[in-house]
């Protein structure tokens, strides 16, 4: 799931749900900022933060509004804070070059409207949701099956878009 405005009421439902209720077992979390209970706690859970680099949310803002200097440093900053506070060995932040938040959505996958109005980062729609879908892929595989993953050790070069890192 996302974790965006439009998805969940709070914005971060993702990471509250996790932090909420030990019965989940790993926690996705895509370019959203997390709450303060959160970002103090952390995650019990196994989880993943996937994001872009700072420069792709303030081309998203001259392209199509949005992220505020604010914003992004809400964003990056309760993400980086939070995966930092993850149990050793079972979390990984990725981030992701080209991409706007659209881009974390399925809407340029079936749309191609959305790179003509600016809602989508640089990264091709196709591209953006290959690379999100063999992340998510891989970390579930990790967390839920104990599958060793090579993408997520950094082994395969397939995604030079990627800057992983694994705590």
């Amino acid at each position: 799931t996302c974790g965006c405005f439009w998805c969940f009421p709070r914005g971060h439902g993702a990471s509250e749900v996790c932090h909420e209720d030990p019965r989940f077992s790993a926690c996705l979390l895509m370019d959203a900022a997390m709450p303060a209970d959160v970002v103090q706690m952390g995650l019990h859970q196994p989880g993943m933060w996937l994001t872009r680099p700072v420069n792709d949310m303030r081309l998203e803002r001259i392209h199509s509004g949005g992220w505020s200097e604010k914003d992004i440093r809400q964003t990056l900053s309760t993400m980086q804070t939070t995966y930092a506070k993850a149990k050793p060995g079972s979390s990984y932040y990725v981030s992701i070059t080209g991409m706007f938040h659209t881009n974390f959505t399925d809407a340029p996958y079936w749309s191609p409207f959305t790179s003509q109005l600016g809602l989508t980062g640089p990264i091709d729609g196709q591209r953006g949701f290959d690379i999100l879908n063999a992340y998510s892929l891989a970390f579930f595989n990790t967390a839920l099956k104990n599958q060793y993953s090579p993408l997520l050790a950094g082994l395969l070069k397939q995604y030079p878009e990627v800057n992983i890192a694994t705590h």
